[in-house]
């Protein structure tokens, strides 16, 4: 029966090839257009294409086309952290909403919790990953800001984000592939993370995805392992203040807080101070 399942759900689920052919097919077609992205040569923040209504339905097509050829099951095996700036209050991360996407670093599930850059605290977050890349530089989703937002979008579907360009993605790149129907693993690997056959994280940098309708799952400390940080809070007051605020994110969301590595540092909906004295701090 689980070889049937496994048969049924492979004949269901599309393949890079198949996600390649629409990609392609889209922007021959003018549905996704590539001069209509942000690429490493041109600053962000100066905002200079990126709300243009025609940018906005390439950018969303390319999610359209990655939700259709994306292996959702495997994808949610996946964890997922929202991280903030590490000058951030981690306070910052309670006024969220799930309605709102987010962007996300991914892990294996039973590997450590990836950071982002020099976050020292994140949420960790379940919900439906809409957009996934090996390398953050190929989404340039941007911070909520980034984006203009009608009050009623906010209250129906939330705060949405897009992938601003088609990195590796160029119509012209892939005509021997489409040609001979075969793609190599390095190829496929160059692709957005549709599924395990496409997963290929950076080394020197974070990978990211888009995670929608999510729910807490637990706040992570940057730190390796629960106990020797646990340690440390028993006889270090100033890191004790300045874990006040993750305690106050982590109680706001009824979740415990863990380390990078999943071990515990705080059970749900108990206090820093309760936690150490029963651990034997005085």
């Amino acid at each position: 029966m689980n070889v049937l399942r496994e048969y049924i759900r492979e004949l269901l689920t599309e393949d890079s090839l198949s996600y390649i052919k629409d990609m392609v097919g889209a922007q021959e077609s003018g549905e996704i257009d590539r001069d209509l992205g942000v690429t490493d040569w041109e600053d962000y923040e100066e905002k200079t294409n990126v709300r243009s209504k025609k940018a906005i339905i390439s950018q969303t097509k390319q999610k359209d086309v990655f939700r259709k050829h994306a292996d959702h099951q495997w994808l949610s095996s996946l964890s997922t952290v929202h991280w903030s700036m590490s000058s951030a209050d981690p306070s910052s991360l309670s006024r969220l909403e799930s309605k709102d996407e987010l962007s996300a670093t991914m892990s294996l599930p039973g590997k450590v919790l990836r950071p982002y850059g020099r976050g020292r605290v994140g949420l960790w977050i379940k919900g439906r990953i809409t957009w996934a890349t090996n390398h953050q530089d190929t989404t340039w989703s941007g911070t909520q800001g980034d984006y203009n937002y009608t009050q009623q979008q906010i209250k129906s579907s939330g705060r949405n984000k897009r992938p601003m360009n088609i990195q590796w993605q160029f119509a012209e790149d892939w005509a021997d592939v489409l040609e001979s129907g075969e793609m190599s693993d390095r190829a496929k690997k160059s692709l957005p993370v549709l599924g395990p056959e496409n997963w290929n994280p950076a080394t020197l940098d974070s990978n990211e995805a888009l995670v929608d309708n999510w729910k807490a799952y637990a706040v992570v400390v940057n730190t390796p392992n629960a106990g020797d940080y646990l340690e440390k809070l028993k006889i270090n007051p100033d890191l004790r203040k300045w874990f006040r605020p993750v305690e106050g994110l982590a109680r706001s969301y009824g979740v415990p807080v863990v380390s990078a590595g999943k071990s515990l540092i705080l059970p749900a909906n108990t206090t820093l101070k309760s936690y150490l004295k029963k651990l034997g701090a005085k």
